[in-house]
Order: C-alpha cells, then structure tokens, then sequence
C-alpha cells in the first residue's frame, strides 16, 4: 500500500462503516463514551425499541482502564470491537466479564489494481446500479439479510447482483467513502452456491469498476471465510476486529 495507515485513520475507518449508510445515518449517530469513539443506535426491532452502543477501542489501549470508560455510561445493549487485540489482552477482557465472539479483517487493496477474468463454466450475468429493481435482485439471494428501500436514497452506494439462470446468487454493494476510497460491503453468497467461484467473478466486476471510477484504494472488512479471496485478489490485511460481547 502507498500509504501507511495509523491505528487512529483504521479505527475511523471502521467507525465509518457503521454510518454509511441512509439508514445507518437515520438511527445512529457518533458519540464519545468518556475518550473511547463510540456509534450509538436507536431503532424498533421487532416492535421492541433497541438502544445499543458500538464502541470501538484499540489493542493498544490498556483493557482495564477501557472497562472502566464504558462501565458507568454504556447502554445494556452492547459491543466493544478492538483493532488489533493481543492475548494479555484478551485475558483481561475476559476477567472483566467480555468474550470474543468474532473477528473480522480489515483489508485495503491500491487501486488501480489489475484484474484477471477467470474462465467460468457456469452461464453468469452480473447487474449493477442502485434502482429499486435491483435492490430487489439484491435482496433475493437466498438467506442473505434484507435491506431497506432508504439506503438507494445514497447516490454514493451501489448494488451488485450476480445471476446463474435468472437468479440472484451472490451480492455486493459499494459505498463512496471519499474520492479516493471505495468501501466494499455486503459480499454474500448463497450458502448452496459456494465453492464455485461466483464470488470471484462478482468481485472482479467490483474492481473493474474501482479502476474506472479513479479512486486509489478499495477497502473491506472480511470474515475469516472470505479473507483467502480477498487475500488472492491482492487485498493486504492492516488489522483484526475482535468482537467482544458481556458474556452471559
């Protein structure tokens, strides 16, 4: 990468990705929870109203003294995520009541990036834009979450849908962060259609398009899953997300 990301940019980052969206941006709202960044979220689920807190910290910041930030003011309903959390660190975590349940990857790409298509022997067809058709299509790939009809309101996002036979089986969506970085989320495949190298294809259609639109950097946060795909398209990993949760 041509630049040399500090924790502070990666964590902003990532405090981004939770308001990029018009929905995102309509329920939630940046706030500090004493010197820790935090995105708090009021919504309905369910008929049930949620209040809930995203905080986000780094492995460098002492565990101890972070439980002790959060402890008086943080809603019930809650995360801590940690870039780059270490061992001793986790063990802290855990002593004061939190687990990890997850991690993620954060991944950039420099752009422009070549990109390879690779023979395939399915018949594919690969859609894109941000129409409510298409939001549609999006929105069929089979066991993927749902998303709304406000987030098309953003010119900044748009929807990709990748078709075998007609139907939606992978999907992904960027969102313009800034004229030189593209977000890349929401990269999904329907559970029987993996292994086939769908996603593959979708995402060399991503990047083709990054070339085009004269950003110089593509960035995603990925699963543990998805992390060799985007390894082998030439992503580097610039940090973990832990997840940590008040265990039950």
């Amino acid at each position: 990468m041509h630049h040399i990301w500090t924790a502070n940019e990666l964590r902003d980052l990532l405090i981004a990705s939770f308001l990029c969206t018009p929905r995102q941006q309509r329920i939630g709202a940046r706030r500090t929870i004493s010197t820790l960044p935090c995105v708090h979220y009021e919504y309905v689920w369910q008929g049930t109203p949620v209040s809930a807190d995203n905080v986000f910290a780094l492995g460098s910041d002492p565990a101890a003294a972070v439980l002790d930030q959060i402890a008086p003011s943080v809603e019930a309903e809650h995360q801590l995520l940690v870039l780059d959390l270490d061992a001793q660190q986790t063990k802290t975590y855990r002593r004061g009541g939190y687990a990890v349940t997850s991690v993620d990857y954060l991944m950039a790409l420099a752009l422009p990036t070549t990109v390879v298509p690779q023979p395939h022997t399915t018949p594919i067809s690969i859609q894109r834009g941000n129409s409510s058709d298409l939001l549609a299509l999006w929105n069929g790939v089979r066991a993927a979450e749902p998303y709304p009809a406000e987030d098309r309101s953003s010119t900044d996002i748009v929807y990709y849908v990748l078709l075998v036979a007609g139907q939606p089986v992978v999907r992904a969506n960027t969102v313009r962060f800034s004229p030189a970085l593209i977000w890349v989320s929401n990269v999904f495949t329907d559970p029987a259609q993996r292994q086939r190298g769908l996603a593959r294809q979708l995402m060399q259609q991503v990047l083709a398009d990054s070339n085009a639109s004269n950003a110089s950097v593509s960035m995603l946060l990925s699963t543990k899953l998805g992390q060799p795909l985007y390894t082998q398209l030439g992503y580097q990993t610039l940090a973990t997300v832990s997840y940590l949760k008040p265990a039950k």
